[in-house]
């Protein structure tokens, strides 16, 4: 009962006209998640179970508006064939991946790759309670080189910010992780096809992609990718270098949003 009321509370303030007063639904709730008052549940959305945690950011939306990024996982879902493979790389809480799955169908393949402690164990509960029985949760941080790696936590209000940066994250806390190049992981898992790959790293995008070359040069897969020039710039890239990567590889861009964009392979570029 209260879960409800709190999530029409975040609904209804949500319409709220003026920038005084705009966090003061969002302060009501914090406050009783902390006194143990409103509790994390499953809630359908989409036609999709998801574990909404109103204390975070990804789920607070999912469950006001029913979407996360709408913009994202439609280009996404529009680019993805009935059958097809996806992958997501930074799978989170598994809210793309359920969506994917549903639309693969039986005869298509999803891998949701996730490095985070703190999140694998909803991901894991997302995909078996919506019984998507064609994801393969990877449980590996993919970077371009293979080994060990310090993951770095963070604090419950927004599980998507964990990162390989401690300054990205915004926390010290940390947990050493496997990373992998995804060209082994797709070996691995023996995929023949790839027709999208989503790529959400808080800011390891460009070495996602250096591990990648065999994916790039023989499946020629859509790329979603996000972009934020502060994150990149906590591993020494910057968009110009997610933009020449493409290039080269015969890759055109097109913006999804302020924060995203796709790539689409055209032909080989000239020198």
């Amino acid at each position: 009962m209260l879960f409800s009321l709190a999530v029409l509370l975040l609904r209804s303030w949500e319409a709220w006209p003026f920038p005084r007063g705009r966090y003061i639904a969002f302060r009501i709730v914090t406050g009783a998640i902390k006194l143990g008052l409103i509790r994390p549940k499953w809630q359908n959305i989409g036609g999709a179970w998801h574990w909404i945690d109103l204390d975070d950011f990804i789920c607070q939306r999912l469950a006001i508006g029913g979407h996360y990024e709408r913009a994202v996982p439609d280009a996404i879902i529009r680019s993805l064939p009935v059958s097809g493979t996806f992958i997501d790389v930074g799978a989170n809480i598994g809210y793309i991946s359920v969506l994917a799955s549903r639309r693969v169908g039986p005869g298509g393949r999803v891998l949701a790759i996730e490095p985070s402690p703190q999140v694998l164990p909803i991901l894991r509960a997302t995909i078996q309670r919506n019984e998507s029985k064609n994801v393969s949760i990877v449980e590996l941080a993919c970077s371009h080189v293979p080994g060990n790696v310090t993951f770095f936590m963070t604090d419950r209000s927004n599980l998507g910010r964990g990162s390989l940066s401690q300054q990205n994250a915004g926390c010290a806390q940390s947990v050493e992780v496997r990373r992998e190049r995804l060209d082994a992981i797709v070996a691995a898992h023996q995929l023949d096809r790839i027709d999208v790959v989503k790529i959400d790293v808080e800011g390891a995008e460009l070495q996602v992609l250096r591990g990648m070359h065999y994916i790039l040069a023989k499946c020629h897969p859509i790329i979603v990718i996000e972009v934020k020039p502060l994150l990149l710039a906590s591993f020494g890239t910057t968009p110009s270098d997610i933009d020449e990567f493409f290039r080269v590889r015969g890759y055109r861009c097109q913006r999804i949003d302020s924060d995203n964009l796709l790539f689409r392979f055209t032909a080989p570029s000239r020198p």
